[in-house]
């Protein structure tokens, strides 16, 4: 019981953790988990343990890569969305619990969409760059404002 415990906590440190850790983290709970299962699997004896921490060792590290790739895909994308849709978050609001007549206004974004071309040898593809223009403003909040107007 204490084994399927530690193993339990393990994979769930990997979460938080930089690639190199995870990595460990993975191949270490893989290794716990191949030489917990592996004489269950395998009544032959030591050959058995190694051979199960070895295989779950590398099961675990390439589990472990791919599930940290997974969600730092998934953190860069919604960093990437939450700056683009700042007014979808309601940024825009303060969010002290205090009610204001101000807020914070969405920073300009201003982008430039480039063809496909060729320079030299290189192969340019069509891409778009997008910049923030600008630093954030405290304006009179439209909801307020709406609302006083009634």
């Amino acid at each position: 019981m204490i084994r399927i415990v530690s193993v339990v906590v393990l994979s769930g440190a990997v979460g938080c953790a930089s690639m190199k850790q995870s990595l460990v983290t993975g191949a270490a709970t893989g290794a716990v988990t191949g030489l917990v299962l592996g004489p269950v699997v395998d009544r032959s004896g030591s050959d058995a343990k190694l051979g199960g921490a070895l295989i779950g060792a590398a099961v675990g590290g390439i589990a472990a890569y791919f599930i940290h790739s997974g969600i730092e895909d998934r953190d860069a994308r919604i960093r990437k969305e939450t700056i683009f849709n700042l007014d979808k978050f309601n940024v825009s609001r303060p969010t002290s619990g205090m009610e204001s007549e101000y807020g914070i206004a969405s920073p300009n974004i201003e982008t430039e969409c480039f063809n496909t071309e060729v320079r030299g040898n290189k192969l340019i593809q069509a891409h778009c760059e997008s910049r923030i223009i600008g630093s954030p403003e405290w304006v009179k909040s439209q909801s307020r404002k709406k609302k006083s107007d009634e």
